[in-house]
């Protein structure tokens, strides 16, 4: 029986050992699983958290986008823009020169006959005053009349401003007239 009970203790020893190692490789592995574990929670916080911050980002990128985008489109409307209007004054000038050109020459023609007709009036048949007793001064009033001087015997002065078409006093015809109008019109004499 001591053979037997030997042997029986070896049986148990090795059993022990065995099963010691079984449990240690089953602790290992229980270990290596709780660690695996503890990976695969931690990579779901990351993924969490990454999913709840990609939205925010994805709309800052997105708003940075369109901004760009809104930005560049402000510019290339405003440069279509101005292109347009340049075009349409272009086209009008083109349209409008001739009557412009003929209106300015209208013009010019009109205030040279006025300033010939200013020198020729006191010429003019029906010219109230004697033609004489007329000088010329052309600004601010165009024809001063002494009346009577060719006599010697003035008898009144006289302001005229001559106007042709529908031309009218400037601010300073008005003025002379006014002061004439109201009699501050005075003689004074300078010795020099």
């Amino acid at each position: 029986m001591e053979a037997s009970t030997a042997v029986a203790f070896v049986i148990t020893i090795i059993c022990l050992v065995l099963y010691y190692f079984k449990n240690k490789e089953l602790a290992v592995q229980k270990a290596k699983e709780e660690s695996f574990r503890k990976e695969i929670e931690a990579i779901q916080t990351k993924l969490n958290d990454a999913y709840q911050t990609i939205p925010k980002l994805a709309n800052q990128q997105f708003e940075e986008f369109r901004r760009n985008e809104l930005d560049i489109l402000q510019v290339t409307l405003a440069e279509s823009a101005k292109k347009s209007a340049l075009a349409e004054l272009e086209t009008w000038k083109i349209q409008n020169e001739a009557f412009y050109r003929q209106d300015a020459i209208n013009r010019s023609q009109a205030v040279i006959l006025g300033k010939v007709t200013e020198h020729l009036v006191p010429f003019q048949n029906g010219f109230p005053f004697n033609p004489k007793e007329a000088r010329f001064i052309g600004s601010p009033i165009d024809i001063i009349v002494f009346d009577g001087i060719d006599n010697e015997d003035i008898v009144d002065i006289y302001i005229l401003e001559i106007k042709t078409g529908n031309s009218s006093l400037n601010k300073r015809q008005r003025l002379i007239r006014d002061a004439v109008l109201n009699k501050r019109v005075h003689w004074r004499e300078l010795n020099v």
